[in-house]
């Protein structure tokens, strides 16, 4: 009996001992899973924070790199993949991108910018059919969300189902609390049913609303120059004169130029044309050239009236606007043979616009004169 409660007592010892040890090791290991976790976790959101500085500072390249080794470290972090989404957008890597924020919204279904940058990549690749259906679902799970009715209406618009893309914009509370970026599509649409006036009140609305907002000034600035309110226009145009989004767009500082001879400021408008002839691009613009002839009329400057004559006729030779000015800066220099030749080649080119023709009577009327005064002497 003793040796049997020695037994069994060794054996509940040693079963004991062994449920301990194995105890013990379950409980090691799950503690080591839990500290690697939190160590990757914290590489993760590491190289998240790097990613974000990078995507904001336009360096896509690095920032993917920095992105992706957050999620090789926790793979299931939506945010990681909806920032992997927006770098590749940038990259113009499309397809990739929808990868990513289709895979990325699993672990977020109800996050509404998923969607809706699968929206803007389908927009892009001009599947308006799948940004229609990504837009609509980011605009049902959030209805308060101004840029998914935004970016719907503007679909809708290039659908051309332009009565749905209205009452989208109208019937949102963004309409109400007076969101400007549905002015400005609203005043798009007003454009493209040919009603001007109510496109001029609703971008005046949208650049009171949001007064810096250049897109929405050069709009304002377009519709002004079509009303002939060249003087209101450049008012518009000097909000956004020091950006890099004016400096950008030469057809705008074009426009400028052109409401600045309007109004007689030939001196403002010959300093931004100059500048945009020494870019490479404008170089050989004509129009740019056609408006500095203006500027030369104006400023009654022969010497540059006719380099920009000559640049007219090498940049567009088959057009008429070019040897119309030639021909003026020849009849100003007193070379009247010469503004004859030129004015007759203005004239074949001209079609049905009746100016060449007047000239070059003008200029036979001179010589006329000037044969009779030489026969008299």
């Amino acid at each position: 009996m003793k040796w049997r409660g020695a037994v069994a007592v060794s054996a509940l010892v040693l079963l004991s001992a062994t449920l301990g040890c194995k105890s013990q090791g379950k409980y090691t290991s799950s503690s080591k899973d839990a500290a690697q976790d939190n160590i990757d976790r914290i590489h993760a959101g590491t190289e998240f924070d790097q990613a974000k500085r990078q995507y904001r500072l336009g360096d896509f390249d690095r920032a993917l790199e920095s992105v992706e080794r957050s999620i090789s470290y926790v793979p299931d972090v939506a945010k990681c993949h909806l920032l992997r989404g927006k770098i590749l957008i940038e990259l113009g890597r499309h397809p990739d991108a929808i990868d990513s924020l289709e895979y990325g919204s699993l672990f977020d279904p109800e996050n509404p910018e998923f969607p809706y940058l699968c929206g803007v990549v389908h927009e892009q690749m001009g599947w308006l059919d799948l940004a229609y259906d990504d837009f609509s679902f980011a605009l049902s799970l959030n209805e308060q969300e101004p840029s998914s009715r935004l970016a719907l209406a503007e679909v809708l618009v290039q659908l051309e189902r332009v009565d749905e893309a209205k009452e989208l914009l109208k019937s949102s509370s963004g309409w109400s609390d007076g969101e400007a970026g549905f002015r400005q599509t609203l005043g798009h649409i007003a454009l493209l049913e040919g009603d001007q006036a109510e496109a001029h009140r609703l971008f005046g609305e949208a650049a009171i609303l949001s007064p810096q907002d250049p897109g929405i000034l050069e709009d304002l600035f377009r519709v002004q120059v079509e009303a002939n309110e060249f003087a209101e226009a450049i008012r518009t145009i000097r909000n956004i004169e020091e950006t890099a989004y004016y400096e950008s767009r030469t057809d705008v500082q074009r426009l400028h130029a052109l409401c600045l001879i309007q109004i007689r400021k030939p001196v403002e408008a010959r300093a931004i044309l100059r500048k945009l002839v020494e870019g490479e691009g404008e170089v050989s613009n004509f129009e740019t050239w056609r408006l500095m002839s203006e500027v030369a009329l104006l400023l009654e400057d022969d010497y540059l009236l006719s380099s920009a004559a000559s640049r007219m006729v090498q940049a567009e030779p088959g057009r008429s606007e070019g040897f119309l000015a030639r021909a003026v800066a020849q009849r100003r220099e007193g070379d009247l043979d010469g503004a004859l030749k030129s004015v007759r080649s203005a004239v074949s080119l001209a079609g049905d616009d009746p100016t060449p023709s007047k000239f070059e009577a003008l200029i036979l009327e001179e010589l006329t004169l000037t044969a009779n005064t030489e026969t008299v002497e």
